[in-house]
Parts: structure tokens; sequence; C-alpha cells
């Protein structure tokens, strides 16, 4: 059976750091989300996102700005075998996920990690970005659906000023 594991938090909270680690250290494999967004530094085109695609198969995505959009293919889903993980920055990004995994059979848990505005801001300014950038990226986050935070959840993370690393030994038991 697929298990799909979705890391669902705002920009700047260490969902690529936890993804990653995951992927590296338990044999979790990446769903990778399409966007229309500019590649950053650091990011791999195929393994972050695929960049600047065009949208075949959709089963969900979100519109941040006209320019900056994302969503996942089906064909995805058929890349796993029984454990992936995928991040997502919204709520209804997530729900749609959720939707599509269940009608195909596969089985979803959804780790939502909560990291204070100010902490998300200092970690992506570290991360060289500008101050303009920096503050459109968290601008954005009216639009991802967290007004209504009462959502089934299977495992919370409040991870105040950690590392992200840190949020795997969190995970610990959920990982076994």
């Amino acid at each position: 059976m697929k298990n799909l594991l979705i890391l669902l938090a705002k920009t700047g909270a260490g969902k690529s750091t936890v993804e990653n680690s995951l992927i590296s250290n338990y044999g979790f494999e990446p769903l990778v989300s399409s966007t229309t967004r500019d590649i950053r530094p650091g990011e791999i085109d195929g393994f972050n996102y695929y960049f600047n695609s065009k949208e075949v198969n959709k089963i969900a995505g979100i519109e941040i700005t006209p320019e900056w959009r994302y969503w996942v293919e089906a064909s995805e889903f058929d890349r796993i075998n029984e454990k992936g993980i995928m991040s997502v920055i919204s709520l209804r990004y997530a729900e749609d996920i959720i939707s599509y995994a269940k009608s195909i059979g596969v089985t979803c848990n959804i780790i939502y990690i909560d990291v204070p505005k100010n902490v998300r801001k200092e970690r992506i300014m570290a991360r060289g970005e500008t101050e303009e950038s920096v503050e459109k990226r968290l601008s954005f986050e009216d639009v991802f659906g967290y007004e209504d935070i009462e959502f089934p959840c299977d495992f919370a993370i409040l991870n105040g000023n950690q590392p992200p690393e840190d949020v795997l030994t969190d995970l610990s038991g959920l990982l076994s």
C-alpha cells in the first residue's frame, strides 16, 4: 500500500530541510510539484520542483499570483512505491492532494509545522534573499488557507526557534 506524508507549513518553516532529511535518511520518495516561478539558488529542477512547466494532468494546485503557480500531476503518484513525501504551503492545496490520493487508495498523514513569522523571516533572509523578496513571500500567506487552521492533521509541531532538523526528533514515533 502506498503512503504519503504531507509536510504542511508556511514559507520558511523548514519543510524542505525536513523533507530532504526524510528522503536521505528514511527512504521517502518525493512527490515533485510543478511551478511557474523562477528557480532559487540551491534548488534543482526535477528534484525540488519542475520549473516553468506546463500543466498536463493537474490534480491539485494553487495560484499565488498569475506568475507563481504550483501544482502536482497525477503521474507523480505513479512514481512513488511505498513511502512518498510532499511539502506544501497551502492548506487548500493539501486538501486537494489528499482527496486525489484517497481516491486512488493512497493513505495520507499530515504533519503541520508551526513556526513564528519572525523566525521564518530570519531563516529566509539567511538564505540570501532580498528584503523585498522575503516580504513578497510572507505577504502571500493570506491565500494559503491558514485562517481556519482547524483541520485534521496527524501531528502538529510547534517549532519556535529550534533548527528544522529538530523536527525529525519530534517525528520519530511516526517514522518507526
